[in-house]
């Protein structure tokens, strides 16, 4: 039954030749989708094989502590943008290399944060690129205060490696959190 106008109209009946093709989908999609925990939040992988997967691999890297695996993730010559006005990188511009990341990112976020942690959502593959729909959380020390914040990362990966990785984030929530307005 549908409302329509203000009133209830009966709906046709339902067209039955594409229900073994939405069956397909609909296993295809259950089957395809994986449920994990990270830092005690559930994330999804979405249509993709390969590329989710072994993002998925690198944030929970991350999530351990394993930084010498994440930068060996990378690709020698990886162009690492933070969003613009984030305060690690205001300009938005790139560092280079996975050594440019751990010392101007990795090292202060280990430094500047207590319990600094990614809680990746959903993952999806677009061609050669990587979406993750994401959380950032953990408590600023200087300023002592806290950060539940959403952000998505758009990483482009070539034989097995990161080689471009865009941040997305609220940066005034950011720059807030940290003081830096």
């Amino acid at each position: 039954m549908g409302l329509i106008g203000g009133g209830i109209t009966q709906n046709p009946k339902p067209k039955t030749h594409g229900l073994k093709r939405q069956a397909q989908s609909l296993s295809y999609c259950l089957l395809t989708t994986m449920t994990w925990r990270f830092t005690r939040q559930p994330a999804r992988r979405k249509f993709g094989f390969k590329k989710p997967l072994y993002k998925r691999s690198q944030y929970e890297a991350f999530g351990r502590g394993d930084i010498p695996t994440v930068l060996g993730g990378m690709s020698a010559d990886i162009h690492w943008h933070e969003a613009e006005s984030n305060p690690y990188m205001p300009s938005g511009e790139a560092w280079v290399g996975p050594d440019a990341i751990l010392n101007n990112l990795f090292v202060r976020l280990g430094t500047e944060w207590d319990g600094f942690a990614v809680h990746p959502k959903l993952f999806y593959a677009a061609g050669d690129s990587v979406i993750v729909e994401a959380r950032y959380s953990g408590t600023y020390k200087a300023t002592g205060k806290s950060m539940d914040a959403q952000v998505c990362h758009v990483s482009d990966v070539k034989d097995g490696k990161v080689t471009r990785f865009q941040q997305y984030l609220d940066t005034a929530k950011f720059q807030d959190v940290m003081g830096a307005r």
